[in-house]
């Protein structure tokens, strides 16, 4: 009987919670089995690619309704990366060469129905990290220390590119070029080579700017992302910057520009900027699981994988959706709001991250619209931790709202007994 109220609740407060935030995710997949996290996703025509690092590769051809897994060619099947060239599809495998786990680079000529191995399979005892194409060379980045790899002809033979390495402990996850300066993403750091790869160098930074998993840009602008948060730079790379906001630090797995605004996937979910990284605005109703790691986007929807430490699951979302009201409303961009456990019986969390406003009332209300408490003019800064008892609240759906101004965002989260 709990089971059924906790469902009926969390329906209600997915119907008419997700209007507060102007967010709406749908869950479209899970992986199906345990211990079978999503890692990566790409488009490609009408399908929806989404790799996974137990069960190798999915596909949908309705927009995320359905799922088929598509891995005939691959015979081991955790899969790190998706690349989409003109009409090929790229997949990395993760291999080992200590192990002799068997890993490699594999491509689909035919839209993901069948794999191959590029040629003599020189991959095949690596793992295979990234990948980027810059006119008539493409680039692999690999990890367990083997570096990157350059084909001129393409795939046929390929040439290790490692001058200015220190190959210890690196792992290339990203590659982009700008302006014909090629950028690289490892644990270490942000490497540049401004001669195709025949030499690199690191990219000193006082701010942290190191195991980057993420490239793009939007005009003269280049951002990168990783272990620890957001980074742009706007000089061609020479120097990088990390504003002081609510994902300063956070850990970042993805990152896509859209037209002029920037989509993230963090470990504390989906947020969005509208003015280049200065401010953030979190929009995670309808995520059951916060640790976000891939994002692709098809025509106007959005696509995440969410995953937690059992199960991998794809969501999708509405552009305009996750963009309205962004302008409007500036307490969202400037304050980062979780509230925890969710659902909750005895005592709730809600830790608070303010990076801009000092004066904010926070207050609970019920279904009805009622306000049971209320904390004046709380003097937030940093990060704060607030702590309400539930155990005495009836069962169902409250909403926290936190108020500055003029200026409010709210909460949502359900009370079972």
């Amino acid at each position: 009987m709990k089971k059924i109220v906790i469902a009926l609740l969390i329906n209600l407060i997915f119907g008419f919670g997700y209007q507060v935030l102007n967010a709406q995710w749908i869950k479209c997949f899970d992986g199906g089995v345990k211990f079978n996290p999503f890692t990566s996703l790409a488009i490609n025509g009408d399908r929806i690619f989404a790799a996974t690092s137990v069960n190798g590769i999915y596909i949908s051809s309705d927009n995320g309704k359905n799922w088929v897994q598509k891995n005939n060619g691959i015979s081991y099947t955790h899969t790190n990366f998706l690349k989409v060239q003109g009409q090929i599809v790229f997949a990395g495998i993760n291999g080992h060469n200590t192990s002799k786990t068997p890993g490699g680079l594999y491509f689909s000529t035919d839209n993901g129905e069948s794999w191959k191995a590029t040629s003599n399979n020189i991959f095949s005892d690596k793992s295979i990290g990234s990948m980027a194409f810059i006119d008539n060379i493409i680039l692999v980045g690999t990890g367990f220390n083997e570096g990157v790899f350059m084909s001129s002809d393409n795939g046929i033979s390929w040439t290790t590119m490692n001058n200015g390495f220190d190959l210890s402990n690196f792992f290339v996850a990203s590659i982009i070029n700008y302006k014909n300066r090629i950028f690289i993403g490892t644990a270490q750091g942000i490497f540049v080579s401004d001669d195709t790869c025949k030499t690199w160098a690191l990219k000193k930074s006082n701010n942290f700017a190191i195991g980057i998993k993420a490239f793009d840009i939007i005009g003269d602008t280049i951002f990168a992302a990783g272990t620890f948060g957001f980074f742009r730079s706007t000089n061609k790379g020479d120097i990088w910057e990390s504003p002081d906001n609510i994902i300063t630090k956070v850990y970042i797995s993805d990152i896509e520009v859209y037209n002029d605004k920037i989509f993230a996937a963090t470990e504390n979910g989906f947020y969005v900027s509208t003015n280049r990284g200065d401010t953030w605005i979190q929009r995670n109703i309808g995520l059951k699981d916060l640790d976000c790691d891939a994002i692709t986007i098809k025509g106007e929807d959005v696509f995440i994988v969410s995953n937690n430490i059992n199960y991998g699951s794809i969501y999708k979302a509405k552009v305009e959706d996750l963009i309205s009201g962004i302008d409007e409303n500036p307490i969202q961009s400037k304050v980062n709001i979780v509230i925890s456990p969710n659902p909750v019986s005895d005592n709730i969390s809600i830790s608070i991250l303010n990076s801009d406003f000092s004066d904010i009332s926070i207050s609970i209300f019920n279904s009805l619209g009622i306000e049971i408490m209320q904390f004046e003019n709380k003097e937030l800064s940093g990060q704060n931790l607030i702590n309400i008892p539930t155990e005495t609240f009836p069962q169902g759906i409250y909403f926290c709202t936190l108020t500055s101004g003029s200026n409010n965002i709210t909460m949502s989260f359900v009370v079972i007994k």
